[in-house]
C-alpha cells in the first residue's frame, strides 16, 4: 500500500488564518497527501473561506489555496508540460515581428478578459507563469507601456497655455520624448510591421481616394 502524508490540521488552519488575513496570495502544499488528504486540505479551505484547486496526478499533485479564483490549468504547476513542444527557430526580425503581434493581440485582448468563478483561465506574467489577481493589478500599476500607441493622448499633449506663451517644461519633455521613441529601432521594428498589415495598404488607398475627391 502506498504512504501518504499525514494532513496537519491544525497547522494548515492556522496557515490558511493568516492567508485569509493578508487579503491576498496563495498557498502551495506539494506534499503527498493522497486523495482522501487533499479532501481535507479542501475542506480546511473551505472553512477558511478561501478557493482551492488539485494540479496534477499521482506524486506530482499541487494543492493550492488562494484568497482569489484559480483557473484549472496551471502550466507551471504540470510536471508534463513542454515535453511534446518542439523548439522553433526564429533570427531577429522574424522574432521581433512576433514580438510586435503578440504584443497587439494580448494588448487587444485585455478588455474582454474575465476573472469570475473558478474556471477562469488565468493570465501570465513576461515567464509564462500564471498571476493571481491581486499580482497582476500590481504588476499592471507598475508596467512602463511598449509604445506611445499604449498611452491615451490626453496623457501625452498637455494643453498650450491659455495666454498663448511658450509650452511648460514638462510638455517640453515629454515632446522630446516622443521624438525620440519615434526614431527608435522598436519604433522602426513596429512601423515595418504594420506596412506588412493588409489593413496598412487599405488605409492608403482610402486615404489617396478622399484626396482625390
Amino acid at each position: 500500500n502506498r504512504k501518504y502524508n499525514e494532513v496537519d490540521t491544525v497547522a494548515l488552519t492556522a496557515r490558511f488564518s493568516a492567508l485569509r488575513a493578508s487579503g491576498g496570495g496563495e498557498v502551495q502544499l506539494r506534499e503527498n497527501y493522497g486523495p482522501h488528504g487533499a479532501r481535507q486540505v479542501e475542506s480546511l479551505a473551505a472553512a477558511a473561506g478561501l478557493h482551492f484547486k488539485r494540479y496534477g496526478r499521482g506524486t506530482n499533485t499541487v494543492l493550492v489555496t488562494s484568497t482569489e479564483p484559480l483557473p484549472n490549468y496551471r502550466p507551471e504547476l504540470d510536471a508534463r508540460h513542454g515535453t511534446r513542444q518542439a523548439e522553433v527557430a526564429l533570427d531577429d526580425a522574424e522574432a521581433a515581428r512576433l514580438e510586435a503581434a503578440l504584443r497587439r493581440v494580448g494588448g487587444a485582448g485585455a478588455g474582454g478578459d474575465s476573472s469570475t468563478g473558478s474556471s477562469d483561465g488565468g493570465r501570465t506574467g513576461g515567464s509564462g507563469q500564471y498571476l493571481p489577481p491581486h499580482a497582476r493589478r500590481e504588476q499592471e500599476a507598475a508596467a512602463v507601456p511598449d509604445s506611445w500607441d499604449d498611452v491615451p493622448m490626453a496623457d501625452v499633449l498637455d494643453a498650450a497655455p491659455v495666454d498663448g506663451g511658450a509650452p511648460t517644461q514638462a510638455s517640453a519633455r515629454m515632446r522630446q520624448r516622443q521624438l525620440e521613441h519615434a526614431h527608435s529601432p522598436a519604433a522602426e521594428r513596429m512601423k515595418e510591421f504594420r506596412q506588412k498589415l493588409p489593413a496598412f495598404g487599405a488605409r492608403e488607398r482610402l486615404l489617396a481616394a478622399g484626396a482625390s475627391k
